[in-house]
């Protein structure tokens, strides 16, 4: 076993009361990734895009099969002529030439076979680094750095397993208590404040829907969680509601990502929907319908990226499938000139909603920006039918009758009609078996 896998797997099962007395003796800070993520993370800002472009898509032309076939000798020498003669490719297309995709004369055994998720169909498999987490942990903690946590004890509310007679587990090294997601209730968000407080942990790290129905939980129980000061959140889109509760009632600084399995874009959160593109850590471009940037502020576009790390299987011009609104360029504190985004959609076919003339809309333009979101507690659009669409709403004590007339004026008229738009009030959402959350769920007969 290696020291990740035992730091990750074993070290968190030995007893809370051994853990908790090393947590509070660690101080480590950057260096519990190792010394080569420390000096990557101090390489971020000499890092020249355009050269890492240039040297693995050359690389590629070179050394992996399909980017020789269709390129034969080819030498890219700029970005624009990378963009002029290199084309793009899909999920659909590396599946269907995956042996093609791998570099030639690789070690097997310093990669990881892996797959994405397969929300949006059929999942991608590819190959990546194992020391992957070098790139991928210098990039996440310089963004969540920049919000102020540094290094704080966190409470770590995801999907993580361990047995049913302990109510948490400890990882003194990642400086992280771990709690059961699939736990969640009343007496359960007690006992997580309670470990959270006794390990002086100040922020939660969790799934946005996840954060907010513990924190909605602690709200309604008058649970103290004045002491929160940072949630680290991941793995999906925050909502409107989300937001606004946790930032600005809760008034706890949120920090998020957009990223993605193929590891091409990342993108830091700014605010509640603005992103920027981190331009060390792949090649990220948003391109119409026709393949050509889009570069005026509100227009749409798909994320395209570029791989600057894996060696393994390069994916050059890769669509991710997700949509983002472009909002400028601009340079950074690094001196970086970065891409600058609206909002991140995520995947085009888990983002609209379809109306009955055959047009669509995305969940976004949904959005109101007013008081709304004080008097709920969760909302969600399910489409089982074209042109259809039903509310799922958890409302609070603040909701009212005029609040229900309100929304459903304000949907049915992005929906085309009244008749086309029903309410339902629930207790819970519906989430995926993993404990993820989607905004909008697509079921269509």
């Amino acid at each position: 076993m290696g020291v990740a896998d035992f730091v990750k797997n074993s070290l968190p099962q030995y007893p809370n009361w051994l853990n908790g007395r090393l947590l509070k003796c660690n101080c480590l800070h950057d260096s519990i990734y190792g010394r080569e993520m420390m000096r990557f993370k101090s390489s971020i800002p000499s890092i020249n895009p355009e050269e890492k472009l240039l040297e693995i898509v050359n690389y590629s032309i070179q050394k992996v099969p399909y980017y020789r076939k269709r390129y034969g000798g080819l030498k890219i020498n700029s970005i624009s002529e990378f963009k002029e003669k290199i084309g793009f490719i899909d999920k659909n297309e590396v599946m269907n030439n995956w042996d093609e995709f791998v570099a030639e004369d690789i070690d097997m055994t310093k990669c990881l076979d892996a797959t994405t998720s397969g929300t949006s169909g059929r999942p991608l498999r590819f190959l990546m680094p194992k020391n992957r987490y070098v790139t991928e942990m210098a990039f996440i903690t310089k963004i969540w750095q920049r919000s102020g946590w540094n290094y704080n004890c966190r409470a770590n509310i995801r999907t993580v397993k361990f047995s049913a007679d302990r109510d948490f587990i400890i990882n003194p090294i990642s400086k992280e208590i771990q709690f059961d997601l699939f736990r969640m209730s009343d007496d359960y968000a007690q006992i997580i404040c309670n470990a959270m407080k006794k390990y002086n942990a100040d922020t939660i790290y969790s799934y946005p829907s996840s954060a907010y129905q513990f924190l909605k939980i602690c709200q309604r129980k008058g649970i103290d969680t004045s002491f929160i000061k940072y949630a680290l959140l991941t793995s999906e889109r925050i909502t409107p509601e989300q937001y606004k509760f946790i930032s600005d009632e809760l008034g706890i600084v949120i920090s998020s990502y957009y990223g993605h399995s193929e590891k091409l874009i990342m993108a830091g959160m700014i605010d509640a929907t603005r992103f920027t593109v981190e331009p060390g850590y792949g090649f990220a471009e948003l391109v119409d319908d026709t393949g050509n940037d889009v570069c005026e502020k509100g227009a749409i576009g798909e994320l395209v990226g570029t791989t600057f790390y894996n060696r393994f299987m390069p994916l050059i011009r890769y669509k991710t499938g997700d949509m983002a609104v472009f909002e400028k360029y601009d340079y950074d504190d690094d001196g970086l000139k970065k891409m600058f985004l609206e909002t991140i959609h995520g995947r085009r076919d888990k983002s609209l909603i379809y109306r009955h003339d055959g047009t669509s809309i995305s969940d976004a333009s949904l959005t109101l920006h007013d008081d709304f979101y004080n008097h709920i507690d969760g909302l969600q659009f399910i489409q089982t039918q074209k042109g259809y669409l039903e509310v799922l709403i958890i409302k609070n004590n603040k909701y009212t009758d005029k609040d229900e007339a309100y929304y459903k004026q304000h949907v049915s008229k992005a929906m085309l009609g009244e008749e086309f738009v029903s309410i339902k009030y629930v207790d819970k959402l519906k989430f995926l078996p993993n404990g993820k959350f989607l905004p909008v769920i697509s079921n269509f007969n």
